[in-house]
């Protein structure tokens, strides 16, 4: 096997670069959407902490990553993290021979005139219309691009995903807690109490 192929099955990671914290919702959503099999890679579910921030990024990027997934919104550009993601993956798309390297998505409305000049020539994915449908285009662009998938067992890879995303088999831990409640203690009861009853038909009802 040569290196360019060692390198090319390298490549399973599909990237997703956003504007933190502005887009980090969409981000969440957008990672816990793939179908099983896919490896996705975004800051919010891989750097735990304590990692080197920039090292881990651009070697995931430039070594790992088969597609590159930016979230284009009108603060997007205005990001230096986000720019210098880009800066990186459209050298990656120039020179490891990846085509589509870079996907646009449209999260919201954003002028030609602002789009950043390493996406100016490329269709983007529209998520304005529904999110959703969004996540269909970009599905069908992936699974017609071969995306590579892990062939593994799907239990599995979804397990491990929710383990390592909500933090689940931490175990539980026992402490006390403040339960705020609308009840409201009677302290003594009345003398009395009074009941009413009275019933109405549809005809003595007011028009």
């Amino acid at each position: 096997m040569d290196n360019d192929q060692a390198t090319d099955k390298s490549r399973r990671l599909i990237f997703i670069s956003h504007a933190t914290p502005q887009d980090n919702d969409f981000t969440a959503w957008l990672g816990a959407r793939f179908p099983a099999g896919y490896e996705v890679w975004s800051d919010l579910t891989q750097l735990v902490g304590g990692e080197v921030f920039w090292k881990d990024i651009e070697e995931a990027i430039r070594k790992h990553s088969v597609k590159f997934l930016s979230v284009l919104s009108p603060v997007a550009p205005e990001k230096r993290g986000f720019m210098k993601e880009l800066s990186v993956a459209d050298a990656v798309e120039a020179t490891a021979g990846l085509g589509d390297f870079i996907i646009p998505l449209r999260l919201k409305d954003i002028p030609f005139s602002e789009l950043p000049i390493q996406i100016h020539n490329k269709n983007a994915i529209d998520f304005m219309c529904g999110w959703h449908l969004g996540l269909a285009r970009l599905l069908e662009k992936l699974e017609k691009d071969g995306t590579p998938r892990r062939t593994g067992d799907v239990e599995s890879s979804l397990t491990d995903w929710t383990k390592r995303f909500l933090h689940l088999g931490e175990g539980v831990e026992k402490e006390d807690e403040q339960v705020v409640s609308n009840w409201l203690a009677i302290e003594s009861l009345p003398p009395t109490i009074r009941t009413m009853q009275f019933s109405l038909t549809p005809r003595a009802l007011p028009t």
